[in-house]
This record gives C-alpha cells, structure tokens and sequence, in this order.
C-alpha cells in the first residue's frame, strides 16, 4: 500500500498554523510538476505551518515510512521542538516528529511511522485526517514549499 501526496495542486492544502495563503508554485518544485506553496503573512515572528487534509479518516496501520521534501525562502530557527512534522486523527489526536529549521534549499525528511516523538495516547493510526508540517520564527513574506509525500512501506528518497 502507498499513498503518494505529489502536491502538483493546492486542493486540501490549508494554512496549519500562523497566517498567509496557499499556492500552486509551477516553478520552484522538487518533483516535476509543481509544488504547494505557504506564503506566511504572520505579523511577527511566530510558528507557520501547512496542513494537509484528506477529508476523511485514513487508515495508515499497514504503513511504515512517511516522507516529503520541503524548504523555506528564509532560514528560520527554533529548536526542533518547536519544527514539527504531525498526523493528526479524526478526533484531534496527535503523532509527531520533531525536526531541524527548513533549510532554503530541498530537503527530505523521512520518518518510521513507529517511531516518533511525541504521540497523545488516544491517537488513532486508522483515522488520520491531517498531515502538518509547521516551522518556527517564520515572518511576513517568508514562503514555505512542501512536495512529494509518501506514506508507503519503504524507505524510499529520490535525489534531485
């Protein structure tokens, strides 16, 4: 089983967390269609994140690899705590991965489904409605990319 997000349209795509808008950016891409692109207007240095949607409760318990490539216009800080990549259940409970500031060029972040960094005890693996990727300190102006999510049983990383 592989469920493949290309991010070659904007559709499900929402703003996770901070302010700002959400585009199809045909230009600047990992995979070669397009990707989704956050454009923050946040008033002021503060978490920015996207959120992917997939309307309904998804069963991912037969999966064991999730990853996606991302990058920031601007580097940002935070401590890893504060950069997370989160599934989110039907019910509002989180599983989630602490990750490193988004670098201003492609990155691939891969992550054992069984492994994590923080998980609410009531979260349920077969209900996932949401995957959130946000960054700290990111202001008004700053652009996030996100393309290409796999959640498959394979640790797979394309190169560009």
């Amino acid at each position: 089983m592989v469920i493949m997000i290309d991010c070659d349209t904007a559709d499900n795509w929402v703003i996770a967390v901070g302010q700002g808008s959400i585009s199809l950016d045909t230009t600047d891409y990992h995979e070669p269609t397009g990707s989704v692109r956050g454009n923050s207007t946040n008033p002021s240095a503060q978490a920015f994140g996207l959120k992917y949607d997939f309307g309904v409760g998804t069963d991912m318990s037969k999966l064991q690899r999730f990853s996606f490539w991302a990058k920031m216009s601007t580097k940002r800080g935070g401590t890893p705590a504060e950069n997370t990549v989160a599934l989110t259940d039907t019910s509002g409970n989180v599983m989630a991965w602490y990750i490193s500031p988004i670098e201003t060029y492609w990155m691939n972040f891969s992550f054992h489904l069984k492994t994590y960094d923080y998980k609410d005890p009531d979260f349920d693996i077969t209900q996932v409605r949401y995957i959130e990727i946000w960054q700290s300190d990111v202001e008004s102006g700053d652009k996030m990319w996100v393309d290409l999510l796999l959640l498959n049983n394979y640790f797979f990383s394309a190169r560009k």
